[in-house]
């Protein structure tokens, strides 16, 4: 059977009366129709029922054995629906090793969206920083000044800084590796950094280092 449903129209016109090539490519319209509106309801009924709203062929024009050309013809949209939808439901975005740890280590599937979906987000930023990585002509389409500077950033005690007991939690769960489900995904360095599974870093040298002192900070206030 051809793909192409132009194409296959024109098959079942050969040798038709000219009255039933008519009645062909006007059923082809109105079936082009239904499927620009987002429908994806090609049964026999439904259609059925749109072409008698018309005033064009009756149900038994449809249905009875000299009718399977128009039959057929509906059968061939139903199945470029079928074949639109599973192109559709084939393209799932790739998130990386990340999405087989969530499916397997956790069973609480509204949790398991919600990572899902900053994954989703993650990814997005990734391609989108990838601007400022690639290359024109060999030379970096950004430049950016990675010098270091030698400054010490100091807090003064004379400044009212105030958390509240949901901050200073959320920064404890930030540090635990039982609470927190991503936080079991992570592999602290010495150096303070964070790595995830790869071993790619996701939180700088220092990271957990500043966490501990904000709250020890807070702990002898």
């Amino acid at each position: 059977m051809n793909d192409n449903i132009e194409e296959f129209l024109e098959e079942l016109k050969i040798d038709k009366h000219s009255r039933v090539q008519q009645s062909l490519d006007r059923l082809n319209s109105i079936l082009n129709e239904h499927y620009l509106s987002g429908s994806t309801d090609f049964s026999i009924a439904t259609i059925c029922r749109i072409t008698k709203k018309k005033n064009f062929l009756s149900e038994s024009s449809i249905r009875n054995s000299t009718g399977i050309v128009y039959q057929l013809l509906i059968n061939k949209w139903k199945e470029k629906v079928g074949k639109d939808k599973n192109s559709k439901n084939n393209k799932k975005y790739n998130l990386g090793p990340y999405e087989k740890i969530i499916r397997d280590k956790i069973q609480d599937q509204a949790v398991q969206l919600v990572l899902l979906q900053l994954l989703v987000e993650k990814n997005n930023l990734e391609k989108k920083l990838k601007v400022f990585t690639d290359k024109v002509d060999g030379q970096p389409r950004y430049m950016i000044d990675m010098r270091k500077v030698n400054k010490q950033v100091e807090i003064s005690n004379n400044q009212s800084l105030t958390f509240t007991i949901q901050e200073v939690e959320a920064l404890k769960d930030g540090l635990s590796n039982e609470t927190n489900l991503v936080r079991k995904f992570w592999t602290v360095q010495e150096s303070g950094a964070v790595k995830d599974l790869n071993g790619d870093q996701i939180y700088k040298i220092g990271y957990i280092d500043a966490q501990k002192k904000i709250l020890d900070f807070l702990n002898n206030l």
